[in-house]
């Protein structure tokens, strides 16, 4: 899986729980400043992409991601994505 693609599940899956379009987010876009979010929400974009992208994601590293960039950065580094990132190589 390429940063590009899982760009795309996670903008995907915070477009359905924000409720905004997908170019209004960027790498910067904070998740509770500018998109919206509060701690429910957070909880269940969380346990979404866990779904999504058959994963773990911890719940404290995952409140250190304050940002979509950040949050994609820290899903590139799991274990579980880079055997799908190995994989396709």
């Amino acid at each position: 899986m390429e940063r590009q693609e899982l760009e795309q599940i996670v903008r995907d899956t915070v477009v359905e729980y924000a409720g905004i379009g997908p170019t209004e987010i960027r790498a910067e876009s904070k998740f509770v400043d500018d998109l919206g979010f509060d701690s429910l929400d957070a909880i269940e974009l969380v346990i979404e992409l866990e779904e999504k992208l058959g994963c773990e994601i911890d719940d404290q590293e995952a409140e250190r991601q304050i940002t979509f960039g950040q949050l994609v950065d820290y899903l590139l580094q799991l274990p579980e994505i880079q055997n799908k990132v190995n994989k396709e190589a």
